[in-house]
């Protein structure tokens, strides 16, 4: 077989019915002799047999199982590693490919041999009604941008998706590892080797499913490879970083990630997270204190239920949460009832009630104050805490 242009890069894990849609579609786009590049991250589902069905409707079919799930990213470089065309594009397995922004990036590396990546934009899709959400074209006319350029680059754009690259610099000066997402940090080693070119094309459809990664935000160690990715990037583009400095620049990119995620954790509703994502966001001055104090009103006792629900982890027995009666107990048992059915039932009864109720290991007693609680016999700090206590605790906004 002739080796193929363009090599199409798609690591993939347990998604066989999603990754099945995607090959179809990329059966249909005519894009000439392709080879599409299969990576298996040690799947439990039936993707192998999936690809195994496209035998012979591909110039070249690869498929290569992982023995053990290496993670997305170390998976994605070896979707790279075993790819054989002129040009390598890494893809989402759940992603549609446009086929007239790839052919262009084709175009601009075959009159350009000095340019190793073209960049493109990119469209948020969903796949379940087949309807464009936005379009995100990175710039307006074609920008070529030098090897000395790398400042230049990361100041006009702040995250350029997968390119269409030279295979041969990919696989000699390039990689993927788990220690970060790579995806700012794969500039700078793609412009140590020749100038790259950003289009204002589009190259993909991005979907909107269940597992996309995205839903990961919530994760701490998505953040931390998020911001190497930075560090690394400017570690080689600058020789003496001025500390300041990079640390204004990080912390203006990082600020965005924690506001997506926040929006993700309550989407899963994980209000704790989302609080924890809109502090570190209010760290940076990227979230005001109007959407702080609107978001808090709207979230308070959603965010005080998820507390209580924290706490009964070290009350593995309490079947019941006894509130004193009053307008935040009313509020709480409401968020425990909307976000939290899993939960033990709620009841409110009066202060009096709550003081002279016996000692039970199945309740959890919830008081409007610290003093109620420590007027019984009976103070048992495991099992009892304070109402006005745990809403400081769960505040977005000063108090002070």
């Amino acid at each position: 077989m002739a080796k193929p242009r363009l090599s199409i890069c798609i690591p993939t894990y347990n998604r066989a019915a999603i990754l099945c849609d995607t090959l179809e579609h990329l059966a249909t786009l005519g894009l000439g002799e392709i080879e599409i590049v299969v990576t298996d991250n040690a799947s439990a589902d039936d993707t192998e047999a999936v690809v195994r069905g496209f035998d012979g409707r591909f110039a070249n079919l690869v498929y290569f199982r992982q023995s053990h799930n290496r993670g997305p990213q170390e998976n994605c470089a070896t979707s790279l590693n075993l790819a054989s065309g002129d040009y390598v594009y890494t893809l989402s397995d759940d992603d549609r490919v446009i086929g007239e922004g790839i052919a262009a990036a084709m175009g601009v590396l075959d009159e350009q041999p000095d340019v190793v990546a073209v960049y493109g934009g990119y469209q948020e899709w969903d796949p379940q009604t087949d309807v464009v959400l936005a379009t995100n074209l990175h710039i307006h006319e074609p920008a070529r941008f030098e090897p000395g350029d790398k400042v230049k680059v990361l100041n006009a754009f702040n995250l350029l998706w997968c390119p269409v690259a030279r295979r041969e610099v990919i696989q000699r000066h390039c990689y993927y590892d788990g220690r970060t997402w790579g995806l700012v940090r794969i500039v700078g080693q793609l412009m140590d080797c020749g100038a790259i070119v950003v289009l204002p094309d589009l190259f993909y459809r991005h979907a909107h499913t269940a597992e996309q990664l995205e839903n990961q935000l919530v994760e701490p160690w998505y953040h931390d490879q998020y911001r190497s990715d930075f560090e690394l990037f400017l570690a080689g583009a600058v020789d003496q970083p001025d500390a300041a400095q990079v640390g204004h620049f990080i912390g203006l990119r990082s600020a965005p990630a924690y506001l997506n995620a926040a929006k993700f954790a309550k989407k899963q509703g994980d209000y704790l997270t989302a609080r924890h994502y809109l502090l570190r966001a209010k760290a940076y001055g990227t979230f005001t204190g109007d959407a702080l104090a609107k978001w808090e009103a709207d979230n308070l006792y959603h965010v005080l239920a998820d507390r209580i629900r924290t706490l009964l982890a070290d009350a593995p027995h309490s079947t019941t949460l006894v509130f004193e009666a009053g307008d935040v107990a009313d509020a709480c048992i409401a968020a425990i009832e909307d976000a939290f059915p899993d939960m033990p039932r709620a009841i409110s009864v009066s202060r009096e009630d709550l003081l002279r109720r016996p000692d039970c290991a199945h309740e959890f007693l919830l008081a409007n104050d610290y003093v109620t609680l420590t007027q019984r016999n009976d103070f048992a700090p495991r099992r009892m805490r304070s109402l006005t206590d745990l809403v400081e605790t769960c505040r977005v906004t000063s108090v002070r």
